[in-house]
């Protein structure tokens, strides 16, 4: 399976950030890993952290709505 650099990148993201939270996705976040071989990970580093700020934000906020809790959170 072959994937764009961009999407391989969020997908990478998002299976650090899965696993950072539930440790259960292992099998998941090797695989991303290894396609990422053939990427200079130094040359989108920042870019990586950003994107795992942002999906660290979405699993908050994912996180909020499902515990009743959006009447507390802005409409922006």
């Amino acid at each position: 399976m072959k994937f764009p650099v961009i999407e391989l990148v969020d997908r990478l993201a998002i299976a650090e950030i899965k696993w950072q939270r539930t440790q259960a996705n292992r099998e998941e976040l090797e695989w991303y890993q290894q396609q990422m071989q053939h990427v200079d990970i130094d040359l989108i580093s920042q870019d990586l952290q950003r994107l795992q700020d942002i999906h660290n934000s979405i699993w908050e906020l994912e996180k909020e709505l499902k515990s009743g809790q959006e009447h507390k959170l802005s409409l922006e």
